[in-house]
């Protein structure tokens, strides 16, 4: 399954996000991708400071799964 992640940066308190990185990979599972998403949120640097999350989202463009630094997921 090929997918997208965005990796995001968001506004405390806030619901608008920045998106800092896009990537286009291709998946055997939605798992394998929430696991890459999850190990690569703290690679993703963005103005001296990391992704918050990772929207994991179809190569249509509807949104998948969500992924939070965190550890919240949705």
């Amino acid at each position: 399954m090929i997918v997208i992640l965005e990796f995001f940066r968001q506004a405390p308190r806030d619901e608008n996000r920045v998106i800092v990185a896009t990537e286009e990979r291709t998946f055997e599972t939605i798992q394998v991708a929430v696991s890459y998403a999850l190990g690569s949120i703290n690679n993703v640097i963005f103005n001296g400071k990391r992704a918050d999350g990772c929207l994991i989202k179809s190569r249509q463009g509807a949104p998948i799964f969500e992924v939070r630094r965190d550890g919240d997921q949705s």
